[in-house]
């Protein structure tokens, strides 16, 4: 679960590894902090993780109900790059943004 909210290796790894877990859990497991969020933006930034990675990550992360979530911001933005259809894709500008709100 902490290679999921670190994004530490390929996503599609981290899929494999969720499947050890149950989808309706009555705890959480972890909790994605501000921390973690500022990390992957600036991993995005910094041209180490392309918009769909962000989107990809971000939807591994929106429906499960064993992640917590520091703040409830951050659920905003999960929701906001998990689903780039209604949204867009993550860019520059809102990347930076986004690090603004959360520093």
């Amino acid at each position: 679960m902490e290679g999921l909210i670190g994004f530490t290796k390929p996503i599609t790894d981290i899929r494999k590894d969720l499947l050890a877990f149950p989808w309706d859990s009555e705890k959480e497991l972890v909790v994605l902090r501000a921390s973690h969020l500022r990390q992957i933006l600036r991993r995005f930034l910094d041209g180490n993780l392309k918009a769909e990675d962000v989107e990809e990550w971000a939807d591994a992360i929106e429906a499960r109900d064993d992640i917590g979530f520091e703040i409830d911001l951050l659920k905003d933005f999960i929701f906001e790059f998990a689903n780039a259809a209604l949204n867009g894709l993550l860019d520059r500008n809102r990347a930076s943004e986004i690090l603004e709100k959360i520093s």
